[in-house]
This record gives C-alpha cells, structure tokens and sequence, in this order.
C-alpha cells in the first residue's frame, strides 16, 4: 500500500490542490456574483444566477480585450499579451458552452494553474530534498493549502495565479538547468505582468556561470521591450509613481499610519510571512537556499513598495518561493514507517 501511494503521490496531490483551489475560486466568484441578489424563489434565484455568471464571464473578457483602455494605469498596459490569450479561452468557453458550465470550466481553469504551480514545487522539492515519497507530497500539499490564505479575501486579478505558476516555472528548469524550458515560463511571467522581469534574476543566480547563463538576461528585456515599444515612449513610464505607490495617496501608502485598517492589514501581511521566516532559525544554510531567500525578499520588497497595503491578494506569488525555503527545513522527513 506504501509503495502504490509513494508511486501514486503526484496524481494523489495534484488532484487535493485542484479540487480545494476549486472550491476557494468558486465561492470567491460566487459570492460577488450573488451578493446582491435576494430573490425567494429557488427557480428564479437559479436563472439569475446563470444570467449573473454570464455576465460576469463577459465582463472578464471584455477587461482583458481592452488593456491599453485610458482607465489603464501605465504600468498596467503592459499586461496585455498574456491577458489577451486569457480572453481568448474564456470567449472559446462561452461559445461551446452554456453560461453555467462556462463558468464553472473557467474556474477549474484558473485552479488547474494552482494545481500546475504546485506540480513544479513538489518537483523542485524533490531536487532539493532527494525525497520522493508520499508522505512528503502530502505534507507539502497541507502547507501549500497554508499558502493560498490570500484567497479568503476578493480575488481581485489573475495576473498573480499567472505569475506564480511562471516562477514555479522558472525555479524548477533552473534547478533542472534547462534554459530552453526556463525560458517559456520567464516570456510568459514577462508578457504576464511587468513584474515579471524579476524573472530574469532565478536562472543566471542558480546557475552562475554555467553555460549560457546571462542569456536571460538579454532576452526577458527585450522581449518585454518588443511587446511595450509604445509604452517606453511614453514620459509616464518613467515615472517612480508609475511603479510604487506614492506615498501622497494616504489611503493606500505604506509610508502613513492611517489607523486600525493599517494595523490589519499589515498583521494579514505578516500572518502569511511568518511560517516562512521562523523556519529560517532551523534551516542550514547552502548556496540555493541562501538565492532563494534572497528571491523571496527581492518579490517581498517590490509587492510592498508597489502594491496598496490593503491588497495582500498580490502576495501570492510568494507561495511557490516560500514553499522552496521551507523544504529545507523538512529534509529529514522519512518516506517508510
């Protein structure tokens, strides 16, 4: 029984990650979809709600359709590569079937994500740790659940899923030493979200000179380049604002106290870091754990510089970094009784 479950882990994991982020997506949309909606009747409140998750399908494509709209702010005009693909697979989606089962396949698509990143963690852990056995997957799986705490609050965009499956992505095929691969993840993290030339940093840190190791290092820019000539243009992109919040905006800044809501929202920040910084006291420090670190802080500044306090939503994308660190400090976990 050991030995099926040891052979079985993948499949076993992968499917508890797919039908729990499921379920987090599902009653996340569903609760915004009808919320406003107080009618009786079980048929009425049923039609309703179809007609709600069609719109609301719709309204997802018609945001991704229009990225370089005037309410984009600039930095956000970068995002329309990816976000464009995105629309496309809900429009495919809407034209084969019924708003009800259009809905529901978008939101196993968007856990499939979830369920691809955690994939590409468990590989990259087995790598570091040298263990390939149930046990570990599935106690891996329970912290990863741990690491999906930002989707107990709105799921405000789905650039963040994107992003943490191309940083899964691109750590894996760095510890695997397989630029080509490593690549396709970092071009779609780049076209994904602008944070995403952070990308840039994993392969040539891991695989310092190795060959060929500065090649991302040519290549994310200029394909972000390519893709945005028209916004390197643009006087706004050079402008610190466009990319930190300014600490002008009171409600938003990290810089000014604004009473409890601050206070809240910083202990939400720190619940989910937390895990992941006291483990460090436990933790061996080698050359990869040590990059890794540094990784997590590099993302960890640039979402509390760039993103509102009160949106800990975007600090997911930590998860599959963290998930790494953690690893290091569970190696002595035993696969047989």
């Amino acid at each position: 029984m050991i030995k099926l479950l040891n052979k079985s882990r993948f499949f076993i994991s992968f499917f508890l990650i797919l039908f729990f982020s499921f379920t987090f997506i599902f009653h996340n949309f569903g609760e915004t979809i009808t919320s406003n909606n107080n009618l009786v009747s079980q048929e009425d409140f049923s039609i309703n709600s179809q007609e709600q998750q069609r719109l609301f399908l719709e309204d997802k494509k018609n945001v991704a359709l229009v990225p370089n709209a005037k309410e984009f702010e600039t930095r956000h005009k970068a995002r329309w590569a990816v976000s464009y693909l995105e629309a496309k697979i809900i429009e495919t989606f809407q034209k084969n079937l019924s708003p009800k089962i259009a809905y529901i396949s978008y939101c196993f698509y968007l856990a499939f994500l979830f369920s691809l990143s955690f994939l590409l963690c468990i590989l990259s852990i087995e790598i570091i740790t040298k263990q390939k056995n149930f046990k570990s997957s599935l106690l891996y799986a329970a912290v990863f659940l741990f690491y999906l705490y930002p989707l107990n609050f709105q799921i405000q965009e789905e650039f963040s899923i994107r992003e943490m499956l191309a940083i899964s992505g691109c750590i894996y095929f760095s510890l695997k030493k397989n630029l080509g691969l490593y690549l396709i993840f970092a071009i779609y993290g780049v076209l994904n979200r602008e944070t995403g030339l952070l990308l840039t940093l994993i392969y040539p840190l891991i695989n310092y000179k190795k060959n060929l190791y500065f090649i991302p290092i040519l290549i994310l820019p200029s394909v972000f380049i390519l893709f945005n000539y028209d916004l390197i243009l643009q006087k706004e992109f050079y402008n610190l604002d466009t990319w930190f919040v300014p600490p002008s905006i009171e409600s938003r800044s990290i810089f000014v106290f604004y009473g409890v809501q601050y206070f809240y929202c910083l202990l939400r920040i720190i619940i989910y870091i937390l895990p992941t910084l006291l483990l460090l006291f436990f933790t061996k420090p080698e050359r990869n754990f040590n990059l890794l670190v540094f990784i997590f802080f590099v993302y960890f500044i640039s979402l509390f510089l760039g993103t509102p306090i009160t949106n800990i939503y975007p600090y997911i994308i930590l998860l599959p970094i963290m998930l790494l660190i953690n690893s290091y400090a569970f190696k002595n976990i035993k696969g047989e009784r």
